[in-house]
């Protein structure tokens, strides 16, 4: 390789014999060129890297330890011990035994790059499935191109020519056109060259450790604020109801698409996931552990059980229906008596809805206030009167169980779909009052018509039973 002049290399040579990848056409008129008959290129030496370069803080979590961090974390595959004796604890010293780190807890680690050095350039990053990445593209309303060239017209300048089985291209809707380079085949020059001619290009430097979904995030990043991507680990909020979606990731946008991983057949959504999701205008791509992707047809059965209600429109009869599901027929009392003439020389009474009797004692409901002193009075006789809310029904029913000692948990409940793999369950979770014995069994109180596919789910294949109050 001959130089033309200090610090410049040939361009053809280049090219020719470092990046095969593509090749670039310049004419005189390029702001690079230094001689009129010949095309040259700046060639900068990559800096060494500082001590500051080589290592990155981290902060351990929960069931960590070290091996499990440098597997993760740095890729290592094989001698753990020896990698942690020579390159972890040289960089903590306090670490006095391997096996005891505690969560919180900040470490250093050697950045991939002191470790393995400058990154090969391959063909493609091994570890990258282009077939799922490319249905997730076309699902945004944007194409995957792996063969054939691009060419990319840099005006006076000449044009770049890309390699597409080695740098693949996407294509999106608003014109955005994004360059995976997935072997550090473009120099810094090139780069900056496109990006600076063109402002829909964006150039993404692959990471050798990336999976397919690193990739697709740092892709969504670029496209930004257009397209978002988040881990949803705190759920979706549908209609009341929260659906927390494990190994789950978002993508809103023009086209909003919820990525699943499972590992296993057995992780996959259930049919009536994606059927709520759909009506949110979010489709669900389910993804085998970065191998392929899962049909989404499956077939949602509706409940041959409609879900029960409690149909009373007036406070006094959903009052009646409630003791009767709790198995106390109410009397129909209209009042007590509180003083009588025979024994106190007058009469005192108070109206109340109904009465019934358990273990021997009176209880009787009433929509008006009652005084606390005339409750003492009346307990002495094995007689309790208990005020109840009228527009309140979640506290009548909370009110009534409590006077018929009827336990109770009220509350948001989580209610889990199985899966082989522990840890890794989607659960369903909204508020209700549940009732662990009653006539019926078990049962869940909800103020709001749960959805028929959720109902169908937890009814008839997890045996959940529900009552709409």
């Amino acid at each position: 390789m001959k130089y033309k002049d200090s610090g410049v290399l040939d361009m053809k040579l280049i090219l020719k014999r470092f990046y095969p990848a593509f090749f670039v056409l310049f004419f005189a008129a390029s702001p690079l060129i230094a001689q009129e008959d010949s095309a040259h290129l700046v060639f900068k030496r990559k800096p060494a890297l500082r001590s500051a370069d080589r290592i990155t803080e981290y902060t351990v979590k929960k069931f960590d330890s070290l091996i499990k961090i440098i597997i993760r974390e740095l890729h290592i595959k094989n001698h753990h011990l020896r990698f942690i004796r020579e390159k972890i604890l040289p960089l903590n010293p306090w670490i006095k035994d391997i096996n005891i780190i505690h969560p919180g807890q900040k470490i250093y680690l050697p950045k991939l790059e002191a470790i393995n050095g400058e990154v090969p350039q391959t063909k493609l990053v091994p570890r990258l499935n282009f077939g799922i990445l490319k249905h997730i593209i076309e699902k945004m309303g944007g194409s995957l191109n792996r063969t054939g060239e691009h060419i990319i017209p840099l005006g006076a300048s000449g044009r770049v020519i890309i390699d597409c089985s080695r740098m693949p291209v996407l294509d999106f809707p608003d014109g955005t056109v994004i360059i995976l380079d997935t072997g550090n085949h473009l120099p810094p020059d090139i780069q900056s060259l496109v990006l600076k001619t063109w402002k829909n290009y964006r150039i993404l430097n692959v990471h050798p450790a990336w999976g397919t979904m690193e990739l697709l995030s740092a892709c969504i990043k670029t496209l930004a604020p257009a397209y978002s991507m988040k881990d949803i680990k705190s759920g979706l909020l549908v209609k009341k109801v929260r659906l927390h979606l494990p190994s789950s990731f978002l993508i809103s946008g023009e086209k909003n698409l919820l990525i699943h991983r499972a590992t296993n057949l057995e992780e996959s959504f259930p049919s009536f996931i994606g059927e709520i999701l759909k009506d949110l205008d979010v489709e669900v791509i389910e993804v085998l552990g970065d191998k392929e992707v899962l049909s989404g047809d499956k077939e949602v059965k509706k409940s041959s059980t409609p879900l029960p209600h409690l149909t009373a429109s007036t406070a006094e009869e959903f009052l009646q229906e409630i003791l009767k599901f709790f198995g106390y027929p109410p009397e129909q009392t209209k009042e007590i008596t509180i003083f009588s003439a025979r024994e106190d020389g007058f009469d005192l009474r108070a109206p109340v809805q109904c009465g019934v009797e358990k273990d021997g004692r009176k209880i009787y409901f009433t929509f008006s206030p009652f005084p606390q002193h005339f409750q003492k009075l009346l307990s002495k006789r094995n007689i309790l009167v208990v005020s109840l809310p009228v527009a309140d029904r979640k506290q009548m029913i909370e009110k009534v169980a409590r006077a018929l000692n009827i336990s109770f948990l009220d509350g948001p409940k989580a209610f889990t779909i199985p899966h082989i793999l522990p840890g890794s369950q989607i659960t369903v979770s909204f508020s209700t009052i549940k009732f662990p014995y009653t006539p019926a069994g078990s049962v869940h109180f909800v103020d709001f018509s749960l959805d028929n596919r959720i109902y169908t789910f937890l009814h008839d294949k997890l045996g959940h039973r529900f009552v709409k109050y």
